[in-house]
């Protein structure tokens, strides 16, 4: 994550803080299930979030470009034409409401599947990799607007094919819910 984009979000969340909200409470997973967004970092792509339950629901989204970087074993180093899918199971926590914003939590379960072409010659050598993954969040909703999330992620890996390695993925996000 860059530090422009940490910038970015810290401003959205400290605009959002200052807001005054209405009396009732955020729709995120409570009448409003489905969330579309974008995600930045590690991989940036579209995301999208079905709650299953006021405190479950799946996580799942399309990364583009370098994400996964260059890893030990060399796997990803060269090209950079890669596409991603990721679909994760989420346990969600409230840790605490104030003002107009509620802090929630996750930690979840679940993979990627990665498609690339390795030497980026335009071969068809296409590879794939999978990795499985333990998403950790903090997740923003607010009361105005209470359609929208704010959301900051981790997830360690452990990558199993094409061979063994670990890394993090890190992003942060938003998503508008329906």
């Amino acid at each position: 994550m860059t530090r422009r984009s940490l910038s970015v979000f810290c401003l959205a969340v400290t605009a959002f803080l200052g807001t005054t909200g209405f009396a009732q409470a955020t729709e995120v997973g409570r009448g409003r299930d489905v969330g579309l967004g974008l995600s930045f970092g590690n991989p940036s792509g579209i995301v999208g979030k079905l709650f299953a339950g006021s405190t479950e629901a799946l996580d799942f989204g399309l990364g583009f470009r370098n994400y996964g970087g260059c890893h030990r074993n060399g796997w990803g180093c060269r090209g950079n034409d890669h596409l991603s899918f990721h679909a994760d199971y989420l346990r969600q926590e409230n840790l605490f409401t104030q003002g107009n914003v509620v802090m929630d939590w996750h930690i979840g379960g679940g993979g990627r599947l990665w498609f690339y072409d390795y030497n980026n010659d335009n071969s068809n050598d296409d590879d794939i990799a999978i990795a499985a993954r333990m998403p950790v969040g903090i997740d923003l909703t607010f009361r105005s607007p209470s359609f929208l999330e704010l959301y900051l992620e981790l997830a360690p890996s452990l990558l199993v094919v094409p061979a063994l390695d670990t890394f993090i993925e890190g992003t942060f996000g938003v998503r508008a819910y329906f």
